[in-house]
C-alpha cells in the first residue's frame, strides 16, 4: 500500500508540476500582455509630459523676451535721467533675459538638464541663487492665478 502511495503522490506530483508550468506561462503570457499595455500608457504620458514642457518652454521664452524688452526701456529712461549706475545694471540684466529668452526658445529640451548640470558645476552659488529666485517667481505666478473654482465663486458672489 505503501509503494502504491509513493506512486499515486507522484503522479500527483507530476500532474502538479505541469499544471503550474501550464499556469505559469498563461500569467507569463497576461504579464506580457499587460507589459504592453503599459508601455503604451507610459510612452503616451511621456510624449505628453514633453509636449508641454516644451511648449512651457517657449512660452517662458517669450515672456522672458517680453520681460527684458521692459527692462531695456526702463534702463534707456534711467539714463536719460542720468542715473547712470541703475541704468547699466538693467540694461545688463536686459541682455542677459534675451540671452536666455533666445536659448529657451532655440535649446531641444532634451538638452537642457545638461547645460544645467554643467552650470550648476562651473558655478554652484549662481546656480542655488537663480534656483530660489526662480522657486520664487513661480510661486508668485502659482499664487496670483486665480482657480477656476475660486473665479466661479467669485461671479457666484458678484450675481446671486
Amino acid at each position: 500500500m505503501s509503494e502504491y502511495a509513493d506512486e499515486n503522490q507522484s503522479w500527483h506530483t507530476a500532474s502538479d508540476r505541469e499544471a503550474s508550468k501550464e499556469a505559469g506561462r498563461e500569467r507569463h503570457n497576461e504579464s506580457e500582455a499587460e507589459t504592453g499595455d503599459t508601455r503604451e500608457v507610459k510612452k503616451r504620458v511621456i510624449d505628453y509630459v514633453k509636449s508641454w514642457l516644451s511648449d512651457q518652454k517657449i512660452l517662458a521664452g517669450v515672456k522672458m523676451r517680453k520681460t527684458s524688452t521692459v527692462f531695456r526701456e526702463t534702463g534707456r529712461r534711467l539714463n536719460a535721467e542720468n542715473q547712470k549706475m541703475f541704468s547699466e545694471y538693467i540694461l545688463k540684466s536686459a541682455d542677459r533675459m534675451q540671452e536666455l529668452s533666445e536659448y529657451l526658445e532655440d535649446r531641444p529640451l532634451e538638452g537642457i538638464p545638461d547645460d544645467l548640470s554643467r552650470f550648476a558645476h562651473k558655478r554652484p552659488l549662481l546656480f542655488i541663487g537663480g534656483s530660489i529666485a526662480l522657486g520664487i517667481i513661480v510661486a508668485q505666478c502659482i499664487l496670483s492665478t486665480p482657480s477656476s473654482s475660486h473665479t466661479e465663486n467669485q461671479k457666484t458672489k458678484r450675481n446671486p
